[in-house]
This record gives C-alpha cells, sequence and structure tokens, in this order.
C-alpha cells in the first residue's frame, strides 16, 4: 500500500507543479497517461516474470531484474514473441515503469525519455 500512497503524492505534487500554468484538464490528460502506462509496465512485467519463473513476482523490482537478465541472454528473442503473442506489445527493460521511477530516484531521469 506504501507504493500507492508514494504514486499519491507523485501524482499530487504534479498536479501543484502544473496546476498555475495550465488548465486542469490539460494536466489530468498527461497524469491519466502516466497511470496508464504504469498499469501497462506492471502487467507487463509481472507477465515476463510468470513465463521465466512460473509464478508471480514478490516485487516488481524483482520482475525488472529477472526481465533485464532475460533480455542479456541467447533466449531474449524468444521470450519477446512470447511476449508479444499474450500482451500484443513489448517494452524495453529500460522503459519500463520501474525503470523509469528507479532513473527519477538516481536524478538520471530525463524528460526526452518519457
Amino acid at each position: 500500500m506504501a507504493e500507492g500512497k508514494d504514486l499519491l503524492q507523485v501524482l499530487w505534487s504534479g498536479a501543484d507543479v502544473l496546476r498555475g500554468k495550465m488548465d486542469a484538464n490539460e494536466y489530468k490528460t498527461y497524469l491519466l497517461g502516466l497511470v496508464f502506462y504504469k498499469y501497462l509496465s506492471d502487467s507487463y512485467l509481472a507477465k515476463v516474470y510468470d513465463l521465466i519463473r512460473d509464478e508471480s513476482p514478490d516485487s516488481l523490482e524483482e520482475a525488472q531484474c529477472v526481465y533485464e537478465d532475460a533480455m542479456e541472454s541467447d533466449d531474449a528473442e524468444e521470450l519477446l514473441s512470447e511476449i508479444k503473442k499474450s500482451k500484443h506489445y513489448t517494452l524495453d527493460p529500460d522503459m519500463t515503469y520501474v525503470s523509469i521511477l528507479n532513473a527519477a530516484k538516481n536524478n538520471s531521469f530525463n524528460r526526452e525519455k518519457l
């Protein structure tokens, strides 16, 4: 539940920053897009972990590590093909929400990546 509170705090802070510069409907579009992207990314990582380990991950960070390791292996293309069959999209390991959040925490995030 702490992650949900952190997300709420980040979204609210983002809304506060933008509130004076743009209309509420405009920043709502950006923030809802980010929430949807987080959902897609999280479900993607859970599926990847399930395909590799045949179980649910204990955390998204664990799923991220397993995914990064799998993408460095010889079976990466086969894994991507299997994910694309079930999810109909793929994400590079550095484009998941977890990766973007980690970059933000490490002060290495740039808006262009988003």
